[in-house]
């Protein structure tokens, strides 16, 4: 792979490569004729597959959960990714509605860990304005 060369002194190095299968890389800086003039060490390559995210509701644990037209219920949340959680969502159906979506929490950044503590309201509309 040929790198481009950049910057003051042309000393900074870019490209990119996708990698299929283990193995081992080095660099080699070659003269204009293709001959070697410097080559570093060796270092191994190792492909790690991404995981899917897991996300658990810490509380309530209850699966179906009953709750007073104006009740509120706390959610307990954490979720993790091997690359990092951009978003966590709440997903949910009340008894004859449709599916709705909230979003419980956005970091500024990617983060590989998040916990939560969301409290809501277990009426429709309330939910609705909160994801506009």
């Amino acid at each position: 792979m040929k790198l481009l060369s950049q910057g003051p002194g042309r000393r900074q190095l870019s490209g990119s490569l996708t990698l299929t299968q283990p193995g081992r890389w080095s660099f080699r800086f070659l003269d204009a004729k293709g001959r070697t003039i410097a080559q570093g060490p060796e270092r191994p390559v190792e492909i790690v597959a991404d995981q899917p995210p897991q996300v658990t509701i810490e509380a309530p644990s209850e699966k179906t959960l009953e709750v007073d037209p104006q009740g509120r219920v706390m959610l307990n949340w954490s979720a993790t990714d091997d690359y990092g959680v951009s978003q966590v969502a709440l997903l949910f159906q009340l008894a004859g509605g449709k599916e709705e979506r909230v979003v419980l929490h956005t970091p500024g950044q990617a983060a590989r860990r998040l916990r939560g503590r969301t409290r809501g309201s277990s009426r429709p509309c309330v939910c609705a304005r909160a994801t506009r």
